[in-house]
């Protein structure tokens, strides 16, 4: 079966290097594990701040972009991609978002949120979303996430506060799905 696992991270200006590192480490072994695991699962690596774009894998590990965030405008572009390279009838599909939780408006929470629950959660096999950061679960996006999806099947919402976190974040999200 084809399966295609989408990285998004978000690369604005609140990313702080600690927030930057916890994203980036757990995306980094979370693609060794599924790489070991699964022979042959294509990749799609978005990168977002204000506005957002499918990079390849090295600019995903190692972009420094700045400037606000909007979260929406990836989730669009996965959106997009799901359309025109990953038909859900044809994929698996797992999406894992990497961000400190930090939006531009709760408008944009709306808009997200919208996406997600029309045009993401229905056709994929896992949603998770991993918030970073000292900040982490305080005041983020997260918990508009879990207001609106956190009983949802093959949802996974995690939280990392530091290094310590990444592995039991990492089984948290790999250890759901369909």
């Amino acid at each position: 079966t084809n399966a295609v696992i989408f990285y998004v991270i978000d690369v604005s200006g609140s990313m702080g290097d600690l927030e930057k590192s916890l994203a980036r480490n757990t995306a980094f072994w979370a693609d060794a594990w599924i790489d070991r695991q699964y022979q042959g699962a294509e990749k799609c690596y978005i990168i977002h701040d204000a506005s957002a774009k499918v990079v390849d894998r090295e600019t995903f590990f190692t972009t420094n972009e700045s400037g606000g965030t909007v979260i929406s405008t990836a989730y669009q572009l996965a959106k997009e991609q799901m359309a025109t390279r990953f038909p859900p009838d044809q994929w698996n599909i797992y999406v894992f978002h990497f961000s400190d939780g930090d939006n531009s408006s709760k408008e944009d929470n709306m808009r997200a949120g919208e996406l997600l629950r029309k045009d993401i959660i229905p056709f994929v096999n896992l949603f998770g979303y991993v918030e970073v950061g000292e900040r982490a679960g305080s005041t983020g996006f997260i918990r508009y996430l879990d207001s609106e999806f956190g009983e949802a099947e093959g949802v996974v919402l995690t939280e990392m506060n530091d290094r310590t976190d990444i592995i039991p974040g990492i089984k948290e999200l790999l250890g759901t799905g369909r």
